[in-house]
């Protein structure tokens, strides 16, 4: 084994080099980053898009500059100091340990083996080559025996016209030297004394990181596409219900995995508030544990506009923070129970369109049943909306045709009034059925439902950004697309849509005109098709679809749907 070892060359030059290029390639991105935006501070920019639309409103802005990356240092300026620390320092060790690794290359120089200067003549040679062989020829000295062959061959690379050429062209006297091939590994990781550490360091690369990474997977809760804990799924299919009202809704989203550990505090002002909406918690609160109380009143301070200490007020912020997406994934979970589970107890359109308003009045920080008109600006005031009614203003679309009106009201900012009025959506929806290809509908035939839904408030080719809202952040609308039975109130379809365009097209509705479709009577289909907005009140349009279908039977009636 020795001799195994001792007959392999070990390149740790290579080892090394290799090294520092990964710790330069970690450390660059991370230290131009630090000095970008932690000494110079420099802001992020933000790309700007000429066609967006966008409140601008005070409140609107003002919460858009909030909401902006600022540099600052902080925690995360203190980890990417001490990582550029610890990378800088192991490059540096690494570069100065290649330089003493470094072996100077070995240059023949015949010259300076025979002791004399460049030019010499070839007397000098000779005489330099007599006086040598007395010294160093094995018959005088044998211990010199390599010492002299080099000497020869200094000599005949100076008087020898083959060797000049050879030293010239390839370095040496002798011509190509045999190439020396090494292993690009550090010695100490094949050396035999070195065995068992070496191997036990494999082990824990090859078992213990896949091990290590299996046992966080297991233990880490999987997310689904809206970022929501899966194991929140079994908690939304057993508390959804047909006749889950306003509250019920904000309890199952309190039920959420995501705000189970929320530490209890301030439980003295969470008293005041409970006593608070006492009347809207009615007795169906008195089985809740603290951890959902606390989280429904929260969203019930937060839709009533209540100033709450900086705790609580922290608390709030996170639980806002993943209540859309909470919301988005019980309207699709509910969707999939109402189409696969018989019988089910979540079917029906009206719990659909009330999840929506609950994300309303959440986006809104409005009450349940709120008048639209105390989402503008100024206007949230009884008083104020008492007044516009008896001035047949009900609506925002009214105001927006009245706005003179505001001048006899003693409003804060009138111009942030108007600013806002621009960017509330104006929708308007059409719908249609068809069937690929064809002119009518026939017996059998696979039906397209197609909405094109047009906000009208905005020009042609722009783009709506950021919902207006009472949210502490900033947040995107999307529709709702809701087809049901107009009389049963069955849902047949749920799915939503980026709300970003001026005219948004949808075609993902599409069902057999068929005995066993359950709106099938008389050769005739109704539908009812809403189109919903998840942010603001009022927005939204309902529309009726009535399907005339021929009797006779189409040519596809027998395919299936995957035909």
């Amino acid at each position: 084994m020795p001799k195994q070892y001792r007959s392999i060359n070990h390149d740790d030059t290579a080892f090394l080099y290799f090294s520092a290029l990964i710790l330069l390639l970690m450390l660059l991105p991370v230290l131009y980053h630090f000095i970008l935006y932690k000494i110079f501070k420099k802001k992020q920019t933000e790309k700007k898009n000429e066609n967006l639309q966008q409140c601008i409103c005070a409140f609107c802005e003002d919460k858009r500059e909030k909401c902006r990356v600022k540099p600052t240092f902080g925690k995360a300026g203190v980890f990417q100091l001490v990582y550029i620390v610890t990378v800088g320092y192991l490059l540096l060790y690494t570069i100065e340990s290649i330089k003493l690794d470094q072996t100077p290359q070995e240059i023949f120089d015949p010259y300076e083996i025979l002791g004399i200067g460049e030019g010499s003549s070839e007397k000098e040679i000779k005489a330099a080559f007599r006086s040598l062989s007395k010294v160093y020829h094995p018959d005088k000295n044998p211990d010199y025996e390599e010492k002299y062959i080099t000497i020869v061959k200094a000599y005949q690379s100076l008087t020898n016209e083959e060797a000049k050429r050879n030293l010239i062209k390839y370095g040496h006297p002798d011509g190509p030297q045999r190439r020396i091939f090494s292993i690009g590994l550090p010695e100490f990781l094949v050396n035999p004394e070195n065995k068992v550490p070496v191997l036990i360091g494999f082990l824990i690369m090859i078992l213990g990181i896949p091990i290590s990474v299996i046992i966080w997977l297991s233990c880490g809760q999987k997310k689904d596409k809206n970022g929501v804990f899966e194991n929140n799924k079994h908690i939304y299919a057993e508390l959804l219900d047909t006749s889950s009202d306003f509250l019920d809704i904000l309890y199952i989203i309190a039920n959420s995995e995501e705000f189970s550990k929320l530490p209890l505090i301030e439980e003295t002002e969470i008293e005041q508030i409970k006593a608070e909406f006492s009347e809207i918690l009615r007795e169906k609160s008195k089985d809740w544990s603290v951890s959902h109380l606390k989280t429904v009143l929260l969203l019930l301070s937060h839709i009533n506009r209540k100033a709450l200490s900086a705790p609580l007020q922290n608390q709030q912020d996170f639980i806002l923070l993943h209540t859309p997406n909470i919301l988005n994934s019980i309207i699709e979970l509910g969707f999939i129970l109402s189409v696969y589970v018989k019988d089910s107890k979540v079917s029906k359109i009206n719990l659909f369109k009330k999840i929506i308003e609950v994300s309303q009045c959440i986006t809104q920080g409005l009450p349940e049943n709120s008048n639209e008109l105390r989402m503008v600006p100024y206007l949230n005031d009884s008083k104020i909306i008492n007044n516009l009614k008896t001035k047949r203003i009900n609506t925002i679309s009214d105001l927006k045709k009245n706005l003179d009106v505001l001048q006899n009201f003693q409003i804060k900012s009138l111009e942030d009034v108007k600013l806002s009025l621009q960017y509330f959506p104006e929708m308007e929806a059409s719908v249609s059925a068809c069937v690929k290809d064809e002119e009518d509908i026939r017996y059998g035939d696979i039906v397209t439902v197609s909405i094109i839904i047009n906000k009208a408030n905005i020009k042609e080719n722009e783009k709506t950004g950021q919902v207006h809202s009472w949210l502490p952040f900033m947040k995107n609308e999307k529709y709702w697309v809701l087809i049901s039975d107009p009389k049963t109130g069955q849902i047949y379809y749920v799915r939503s849509l980026e709300a970003i365009d001026k005219i948004t097209v949808h075609e993902g509705f599409r069902f057999h005109a068929k005995d066993d479709f359950p709106s099938f009577k008389n050769n005739k289909i109704s539908l009812e098709v809403n189109a919903i907005s998840d942010s603001y009140l009022g927005a939204g349009v309902s529309l009726p679809l009535d399907i005339e279908v021929d009797p006779e039977q189409s040519e596809t009636a027998n395919y299936s749907d995957e035909d």
